[in-house]
């Protein structure tokens, strides 16, 4: 487009978006673990025969999940799940078909679900990236939300596919911070109000969420269990609470485990490399107290300036960046 200074014109776009819903493709052979998919959460609208059907509270879009001897149930079944909130770890059939690996209890169809990013300290503000259940609307989608703990919220890991037994980091009250991604169930709807804003409130369980960070890698060695170790440092200023409200240095100790599936081998992680992790990301101090942390046998070299810890599930080259 060419404008014209002295015509003062402004011109306005008024996109149009149409959703469809496709069947998700197997992944190629170099994708962490072929065929899988990321644990989704919806309300059960339908049971039939050995199959589920989960809608989207936003969306409105349904899919339909099998399960076979091998699907694991947690604290639901199919004769009970009927009108409750499920989390679902699934992953693609040759035929396309979308095959429950296992299925847990997320809430009752009356509470709600938000997961999101958690953008202050205290750990009482998340970005809302998804929603379910009573209040949910796409017109939250982005927006910032109050949360409010329960005394009896229970604290949880999305360990699946991961083995953290010889790592020493803890997620609970203490270690809610700036960056995590986190899903979170209440047993009520989601409010709005012009005064306090929108909020969560009740909420029954936390539980700490796979994210991807991408950054250059630093400081690369073995680590006390012969695993690699390297620290990614976050790019400068991207806008994302981890340096905006982080500890300065937009430093993240990256710690791999029996399970981490990479395409690149120790010998490949050289100085300045950009690599894209996805794990879970820890917090290894007080909140309020932000001390800092002493020798960690689990990562090569340890910075006093960072306490957050990201336990990687895999780790590639950035495709994006030019190394």
């Amino acid at each position: 487009m060419k404008f014209d200074p002295t015509q003062q014109t402004m011109l306005r776009t008024q996109p149009t978006f149409t959703v469809s819903q496709l069947s998700p493709a197997r992944v190629g052979p170099d994708a962490e673990v072929a065929g899988e998919l990321e644990s989704t959460v919806g309300k059960v609208v339908a049971v039939s025969g050995a199959s589920f059907t989960l809608a989207d509270a936003v969306s409105g879009l349904t899919t339909t999940y099998i399960t076979d001897s091998k699907t694991a149930y947690n604290g639901v079944s199919l004769r009970t799940m009927s009108n409750l909130f499920v989390r679902v770890h699934p992953a693609t059939r040759a035929d396309g078909q979308l095959l429950t690996q296992e299925v847990s209890i997320a809430g009752s169809g009356r509470g709600s679900v938000v997961t999101g990013v958690i953008t202050d300290y205290s750990g009482t503000k998340v970005a809302v990236q998804q929603l379910y259940g009573s209040g949910a609307s796409s017109s939250a989608l982005g927006t910032f939300r109050t949360l409010t703990l329960d005394p009896a919220t229970t604290f949880q890991v999305d360990a699946r596919g991961m083995n953290l037994t010889a790592i020493p980091l803890v997620f609970n009250a203490a270690n809610l911070v700036a960056g995590q991604r986190i899903q979170f169930a209440s047993r009520g709807a989601m409010q709005s109000s012009s005064v306090a804003g929108p909020s969560m409130s009740q909420v029954l369980s936390a539980r700490l969420q796979l994210q991807t960070l991408i950054g250059a890698v630093t400081n690369v060695g073995v680590a006390d269990n012969g695993g690699v170790s390297f620290d990614l440092q976050l790019p400068v200023n991207d806008g994302s609470p981890l340096t905006s409200l982080g500890e300065g240095t937009g430093l993240i100790h990256i710690i791999t485990q029996p399970l981490t599936k990479s395409s690149l081998i120790s010998s490949s992680l050289t100085e300045g490399l950009h690599v894209r992790v996805r794990g879970l990301l820890f917090f290894d101090a007080s909140a309020s107290g932000l001390q800092s942390n002493g020798a960690r046998g689990y990562v090569t070299a340890p910075k006093g300036s960072s306490n957050y810890y990201m336990v990687a599930r895999s780790f590639q080259r950035d495709a994006a960046a030019r190394n």
